[in-house]
């Protein structure tokens, strides 16, 4: 009987512990901090003219979205188009998408950061944003590796 208790313990604290790395990990894929350029369509936007995108970088990417700083706060669950333009030593790829916001954070230098999920990508898209970030850590791995040398 002993047994038994024990083991309905541990298959209690198993499913516990299982909670707490739900909510620790949400996200599925990697974000990697990387500055990339970025054509977005933001139809609410006071500095947009005439329907130009506004331009600006990326703070951090992943294959499920990305982050940037913006002037103005945008709401969750605003929805808008976008084009990511990855550069690599082999030519750049422009990936359209359209994204969701997800998060909006005051900084400290009284812009916000904008967390995105990509809502509409396709997956041959969604594979080379993988690819571009397997990439960018691979190099930020040699170049913290050359550092320590």
């Amino acid at each position: 009987m002993k047994g038994e208790g024990n083991t309905s313990n541990m298959e209690s604290r198993g499913r516990a512990d299982r909670r707490v790395d739900y909510n620790v990990q949400r996200r599925r894929l990697f974000r990697v901090p990387v500055s990339i350029e970025l054509k977005l369509c933001l139809d609410a936007s006071p500095v947009s003219h005439d329907g130009e995108p506004a331009r600006l970088t990326t703070l951090d990417i992943s294959g499920g979205g990305l982050s940037f700083l913006w002037a103005y706060p945008l709401k969750i669950a605003h929805t808008f188009e976008g084009t990511a333009c990855l550069k690599t030593q082999n030519g750049q790829r422009l990936v359209p998408f359209t994204g969701a916001v997800v998060g909006c954070v005051k900084q400290p230098d009284q812009s916000y950061r904008i967390s995105v999920q990509f809502v509409q990508i396709t997956e041959a898209e969604r594979s080379e944003v993988i690819r571009y970030c397997m990439l960018k850590q691979i190099e930020m791995r040699n170049k913290l590796r050359n550092y320590l040398i």
